[in-house]
C-alpha cells in the first residue's frame, strides 16, 4: 500500500500538461482505490481461509519468534500511524489518508494474528482463526470506507459544509462583492474546484468588475486545497 501511494502521489504532483491542463490531481485518489480494493480483497480470503481452518481445525503449534515479531510490527505500524496522521494534518492528502487507514487495518490484523498465538499457546487453537475473521470484518469496513470516499473524489462530490462555509466567507471577504449565489465547491480528483456567481453594484467600471473577480480567483486560488476557480460577475443595484 505504501508503495501505491508513492506510486500515485507523486504522478498526481505532476505539473498540468498540454493534455491535461487542470493537472493529475486525480491519481491520487485512484492510488486511494487501489488500496482500498486491496483490503477488501485482503480480508474476503482471511474470512474463506479462517473459515476452512474453524471447520478442519488444522493443528498448530506455538513459536515464541512469532509472537515477538508481531508485537515489533505492531509497535513500528504504530509509530508509522501517528507520523503519517501528523503529516497529513498540515497537508491532507487523500491518498495519504487511505495509506493512514491501511496501516490502522494492519495493526489490527497483527494484533488478531497475535491473538492467535497467544490461543495456540494456552491450548485454544481455533481462537487464531475466530480473531482473524473478525478483524478481517473491520479490514473490510476500511477498505470498502476507503474506495468509497475516493470514488466520490473522483466524480466530484461536494466537500463537507464547513468547508464550503469557509470558501464562501473568503469571498465574500474581498470588498464590493455584495453577496454570493449559485455557488457550487467540489473534488476534482484530491483538489476542490470553486464556481460561483458574485453580485457587484452595476454602478462599477467594467474594468473595475473585472478586477474584483480577479482578486476573488487569486484569493480562492492560493489556499493550498483550491486548485481552481470559476466566477461570473452579477451586476446588482445596491440601492434597492
Amino acid at each position: 500500500s505504501s508503495g501505491t501511494m508513492f506510486f500515485f502521489g507523486r504522478l498526481s504532483y505532476a505539473d498540468a500538461d498540454e493534455d491535461h491542463p487542470h493537472g493529475h490531481s486525480r491519481f491520487e485518489p485512484i492510488g486511494g482505490i487501489v488500496v482500498g480494493l486491496s483490503l477488501i480483497l485482503l480480508s474476503i480470503v482471511i474470512i474463506i481461509q479462517g473459515s476452512i481452518n474453524i471447520i478442519r481445525q488444522p493443528e498448530k503449534f506455538f513459536h515464541p519468534i512469532l509472537l515477538i515479531a508481531l508485537i515489533i510490527g505492531i509497535v513500528l505500524k504504530l509509530a508509522v500511524y501517528y507520523h503519517t496522521k501528523k503529516v497529513n494534518k498540515e497537508i491532507d492528502s487523500k491518498g495519504l489518508d487511505a495509506l493512514i487507514k491501511d496501516t490502522l487495518n494492519d495493526i489490527y490484523i497483527s494484533v488478531g494474528a497475535s491473538i492467535g498465538i497467544i490461543g495456540i499457546l494456552v491450548g485454544v487453537p481455533v481462537l487464531d482463526a475466530v480473531a482473524g475473521i473478525i478483524v478481517s470484518i473491520v479490514v473490510l469496513w476500511y477498505g470498502l470506507h476507503i474506495t468509497r470516499d475516493n470514488f466520490g473524489y473522483l466524480l466530484g462530490k461536494a466537500p463537507k459544509e464547513e468547508v464550503q462555509d469557509n470558501i464562501r466567507e473568503l469571498i465574500l471577504e474581498v470588498d464590493e462583492v455584495n453577496g454570493v449565489h449559485d455557488f457550487i465547491v467540489f473534488y476534482d480528483g484530491s483538489m476542490l474546484e470553486v464556481e460561483s456567481h458574485i453580485e457587484v453594484s452595476n454602478e462599477l467600471s467594467l474594468q473595475k468588475a473585472h478586477d474584483i473577480e480577479t482578486l476573488v480567483v487569486n484569493k480562492l486560488t492560493d489556499c493550498e486545497n483550491v486548485s481552481d476557480a470559476h466566477i461570473h460577475i452579477d451586476p446588482i443595484d445596491v440601492e434597492e
